[in-house]
């Protein structure tokens, strides 16, 4: 689903009611190897999330996965780069804020991170480590 391009220096895109999600990693390994959930506040306005989901491949797919939830499918694709700066060691909300808004294909406000849990469960005796050449 295509919408025309939208003016991005339009204030009306960046002040939407607040709508704050919860967003809990539930897939393999959670609870086990590692949690992750994240708090995220929205002020975007739904043309402003299609303007997001389009800028990314595989836009119908995700729209269409998310039941043609707009703020789902872009909450997907948010899940995804603060998973990524996590795995990079970066899990404090500040520094994930400071790198959205500077981020390609992201408006820059408008969406705040407001609380990041990334907690590995794994000790450093449960690691077996094995020189495999000398």
């Amino acid at each position: 689903m295509n919408t025309p391009q939208i003016d991005w220096n339009d204030p009306s895109h960046f002040t939407q009611p607040k709508r704050t999600f919860h967003i809990v990693y539930e897939g393999f390994g959670a609870g086990d190897v590692f949690d992750f959930d994240f708090t995220v506040e929205l002020t975007l306005s739904d043309a402003m999330l299609h303007e997001v989901n389009n800028f990314w491949s595989n836009n119908e797919y995700r729209l269409r996965c998310a039941k043609g939830d707009i703020t789902i499918a872009v909450l997907g694709l948010l899940r995804g780069q603060v998973v990524r700066l996590c795995m990079e060691g970066e899990t404090s909300k500040y520094f994930i804020n400071r790198e959205m808004e500077k981020m390609e294909g992201w408006p820059g406000k408008g969406i705040t991170i407001t609380n990041v849990n990334w907690d590995w469960l794994v000790e450093p005796d449960e690691y077996t480590i094995t020189e495999v050449t000398s």
